[in-house]
């Protein structure tokens, strides 16, 4: 009778609830849009986006709306590997997930190109900002997912304000641009497991320029910036490139092992996790050069940057040091500049992007051209990955 019984029960389990009765997937409570880093600093951290956001969460207005926007995107897809729930966080449940969208900076790149013999200026537009898992009661990090999206355009004039809150609108609220950042956020969320948390956090803890480089960088009222956004940059393409997530960096908003978080729902700190494994960034050099030909001059940036990588879970470990260089050239009209800092920063970009695509698939002939040791730097990186990726699991 009592075996009868147990296989009755069974199969009305299978029968009625077979996802309730196996699944693990958690549930997720929306904690909201918001911001990391001081709120009071918001007009040069994200001037423009933080106009979006409506504090306490109530009716602010047509133009406060970024939290309508986020919910519509990831609203979109059902594809996530966990139950996102809305509405009214439930004190008396347990373990609970909190899941907020963060903006960390937004930022605009000004250059002065000619195209036919005209002079015109091409903008670049960037949000970065996170993903951020936590525990709604210690407030503690789970996991976190990075994200940069970035647009450009070229104008025949200097384009004002009105234009780039038109720009930032967009790339928050509609897909009229071809990009949307709540539609990359809901990507990435997509493969975000929570079932399966990292054994060992891993996080960039320095991004340094040293003293010596040309002050248009060493000096630059936002050299704290450049850093900031190269390493949220590489964060990114890391994830994208290998599946392997890292923390927050600690060269942004961060501050020990907390960032400090503007939601709708009021100030939040987030405490993150000690990682197992930090990584220091450094760049040593950089360089211009310029070539006059009899119609055109050849302009050349160079830099080196190295990666020295820590292991944390038997005191401090160095366990990897990886060179990088590069060169990038412009044959450009006879007397045409181009801005010494931008072109720096995207000569960083290629080499951190051309790095992390090396987590997935080692490339032989990057590798040799890219790097101040082709040997080491091949074995560290496999190394690496296979250390990186196994922390994931």
């Amino acid at each position: 009778m009592i075996k009868n019984i147990t296989y009755i029960f069974i199969g009305l389990l299978l029968i009625l609830s077979p996802h309730d009765a196996f699944s693990q997937t958690p549930d997720v409570v929306w904690a909201g849009v918001g911001f990391t880093g001081n709120w009071n600093d918001r007009h040069d951290n994200y001037p423009v986006t933080s106009s979006f956001f409506c504090e306490g969460g109530g009716s602010c207005g047509e133009g406060k709306q970024i939290e309508k926007w986020a919910r519509e995107k990831i609203n979109q897809s059902n594809g996530y590997p966990f139950r996102i729930r809305f509405g009214q966080i439930d004190e008396k449940s347990i373990d609970q997930i909190g899941l907020a969208v963060t903006i960390s900076r937004e930022t605009v790149m000004h250059e002065e190109i000619i195209v036919a013999g005209v002079k015109k200026f091409l903008e670049n537009y960037s949000l970065s900002g996170s993903a951020i898992f936590f525990d709604l009661k210690s407030k503690k990090m789970i996991a976190a997912a990075p994200i940069i999206t970035r647009y450009s355009q070229v104008y025949e004039l200097m384009p004002n304000d009105a234009e780039r809150y038109r720009i930032y609108k967009s790339m928050l609220s509609d897909n009229m641009l071809g990009l949307n950042f709540f539609n990359e956020i809901s990507r990435k969320l997509a493969h975000t497991q929570l079932t399966t948390l990292p054994s060992q956090y891993i996080q960039i803890k320095k991004f340094e320029i040293d003293p010596n480089v040309p002050p248009v960088v060493s000096t630059a009222p936002d050299k704290n910036v450049f850093s900031s956004y190269l390493s949220s940059f590489f964060e990114n393409r890391l994830l994208d490139e290998s599946g392997i997530s890292l923390i927050p960096n600690r060269v942004g908003h961060t501050i020990g092992n907390k960032i400090a978080t503007k939601l709708p729902s009021g100030d939040m700190t987030i405490v993150l996790p000690e990682p197992g494994y930090t990584l220091d960034f450094k760049i040593h050099k950089l360089i211009y050069q310029k070539k006059a030909n009899k119609l055109t001059d050849s302009l050349c940036w160079g830099g080196v940057l190295t990666l020295n990588v820590n292991k944390h879970l038997f005191g401090d470990e160095q366990i990897a040091t990886i060179g990088l260089r590069d060169v990038n050239c412009a044959t450009v009209d006879k007397g045409m500049t181009l801005d010494d800092y931008s072109e720096y920063q995207k000569l960083m970009m290629g080499l951190l992007d051309g790095l992390a695509q090396q987590f997935d698939t080692i490339n032989k002939k990057w590798v040799k051209e890219k790097t101040l040791d082709k040997k080491q730097a091949k074995k560290m990186i496999k190394m690496l990955s296979n250390e990186f990726k196994s922390a994931m699991l």
